[in-house]
């Protein structure tokens, strides 16, 4: 009866993980997404090295807003991410015409740390949570056209670790994010 039980406990802990190229994942789910036009709003690019994602400037200013006012953030012990949110939120307020930021990989011209920070801050705080409302357009890079559906992929690995990243319909990642390192 014992080997019984310790049987069926270890098929279903084996089971419940999932092999990758990385070793076990302990979690991977995955969301199809339809995504929208962005209109009436002035348009800030996101560069990957196969897509740009677009997102709004008043869907980003309302985004850093709500984050600003979440009671996660103690000002006694958040003061540096607090001030970097005002900071960045002043910056989508000046925005006055559509440009693009890179992300840090892609290959750029010249590099400017103001940009890096401000990519940096799309990248950590906006794109996920636009994505995910489908309140973005997503250039392919490859076809040069719009994508009207995209495949979110969330994955949490064995020690805590969680990152998630975004496919095109025909499987092809875009981008990747980091949401919370593991032990």
């Amino acid at each position: 009866m014992n080997k019984l039980i310790i049987g069926l406990i270890g098929f279903l802990a084996f089971s419940s993980c999932s092999i990758d190229k990385t070793g076990f994942t302990v979690r991977h789910k995955k969301n199809n997404i339809r995504i929208n036009s962005i209109s009436n709003q002035i348009k800030i690019g996101y560069e990957t090295e196969n897509a740009i994602i677009y997102i709004g400037q008043l869907d980003a200013i309302e985004t850093t807003k709500k984050k600003l006012s979440d009671r996660k953030l103690d000002p006694r012990f958040d003061k540096e991410t607090i001030d970097r949110l005002k900071s960045n939120l002043d910056t989508l307020k000046k925005i006055q015409k559509e440009f693009i930021v890179q992300h840090w990989l892609t290959k750029q011209k010249g590099f400017y740390i103001h940009n890096y920070n401000f990519a940096s801050f799309i990248d950590q705080w906006i794109l996920k949570e636009l994505i995910l409302k489908g309140k973005t357009e997503i250039l392919n890079k490859k076809n040069k056209n719009f994508e009207t559906r995209i495949v979110y992929h969330f994955v949490r690995d064995q020690l805590g670790g969680e990152d998630c990243f975004y496919t095109f319909e025909n499987g092809e990642e875009f981008h990747r994010q980091l949401i919370r390192l593991g032990e």
